[in-house]
């Protein structure tokens, strides 16, 4: 009777609750009990400090491409946005030739370019506006003529 008690199957504990091994299983292989694996606790990485990858923007650089984008006031915008793109190129350049870091000059051109381009749009409205008041002078001009 004995023998036959120790072919039952029995749990990796001694208890009801666990996986049930075989006894044969058991002398063969070492049953390790499984636990939650613990992580120690580590603090946030701290933010890389200021140095010569992180240069300063130019702001004038970041203004002039703020004004060609949102064109706060239509034309004067533009204008504003091509010099001031310009300035902050400038001061990039100066910055550069001096051994500082000077980020911006993407911005710069960015500004210039969308600068210019809403300027030319402008003044292609306003032209088209000019054409269509001439035409239209011209149209009202030629109305009594045909009423007599």
């Amino acid at each position: 009777m004995r023998a036959l008690a120790d072919t039952s199957p029995r749990t990796v504990d001694g208890n009801e609750s666990g996986v049930i091994v075989s006894p044969h299983v058991r002398e063969q292989y070492a049953i390790v009990e499984a636990r939650p694996l613990r992580l120690p606790l580590r603090a946030a990485p701290a933010p890389p400090a200021l140095g010569a990858d992180s240069a300063p923007t130019d702001g004038l650089a970041v203004a002039s491409a703020v004004l060609g984008f949102t064109a706060i006031v239509p034309v004067v915008s533009q204008v504003l946005g091509i010099g001031l793109g310009v300035a902050g190129l400038v001061r990039i350049h100066r910055a550069r030739r001096a051994g500082l870091p000077r980020r911006g000059r993407l911005w710069a051109w960015l500004g210039i370019g969308s600068s210019t381009f809403a300027l030319l749009a402008w003044i292609a409205v306003l032209a088209a506006f000019a054409v269509i008041s001439h035409a239209l002078g011209q149209a009202a001009d030629s109305l009594p003529l045909l009423a007599r």
